[in-house]
Parts: structure tokens; C-alpha cells; sequence
């Protein structure tokens, strides 16, 4: 696990911006590029914007975030696309960042309220 980019994921979901951009995080929405609205969408989203990805697609989007991190599929599949019990609308900034130091701690990917 990457470390230093988990903590720029934790910060930027915490504070709202990548780069001093303000950006609106939303699990439940796929964004395909960085638009000046500032919209990121979800934990992969988010990394692709920090890691500065420049081609996106699905599929493309989920493997970038998933080396960025530094983590195998059977960690990035439910971090990403596999919230628990969740539905992806009802998962806050805070929500994430609580899976997010969780998993940094235990290495465990946990979602709860």
C-alpha cells in the first residue's frame, strides 16, 4: 500500500479539493474527465485526479486508482465498487474517510456509518 497517496486521498476528501480545487465527492456518479465544476465522483475518481490520470474510462479509471494505491483487486474491488451494506448514495466524505483511516490502520476494507 502506498502510504503517502492513501494520506493525499484521506486529505483531499477531508478538506475537498485536489489541487486547491474545490471538488464534490459523490460514490453513486462516474465522471470521465476533471471539468471545471470541479466534480470527482468516487474514491477512484479521487485518485485519478491526485495522481493526474489523463485517459479516462471505467475500467481504466479503476486500475489507475488501484496501482496509485498500491493495492491488489481484492482490496481495491470493495474500497471501490462494494460498499457493505451501503448503497453508494448514503456514503459521506466522512463515511469514506472513516473506511479509508480504518483500512490504513488495519488493512481491511470496512464500510460502516
Amino acid at each position: 500500500m502506498n502510504l503517502d497517496n492513501l494520506d493525499r486521498l484521506i486529505a483531499s476528501l477531508k478538506d475537498g479539493t485536489v489541487y486547491g480545487m474545490d471538488v464534490k465527492f459523490q460514490m453513486d456518479v462516474f465522471v470521465r474527465f476533471f471539468e471545471p465544476c470541479g466534480t470527482a465522483a468516487c474514491l477512484a475518481g479521487h485518485c485519478a485526479l491526485l495522481g493526474r490520470m489523463e485517459d479516462y474510462d471505467y475500467g481504466a479509471v479503476f486500475d489507475f486508482a488501484s496501482r496509485w494505491l498500491d493495492i491488489p483487486y481484492a482490496i481495491a474491488k470493495p474500497m471501490f465498487l462494494e460498499p457493505g451494506g451501503l448503497k453508494y448514495h448514503e456514503i459521506t466524505p466522512a463515511i469514506a474517510v472513516k473506511m479509508l483511516e480504518n483500512f490504513r490502520a488495519t488493512n481491511k476494507v470496512e464500510w460502516s456509518h
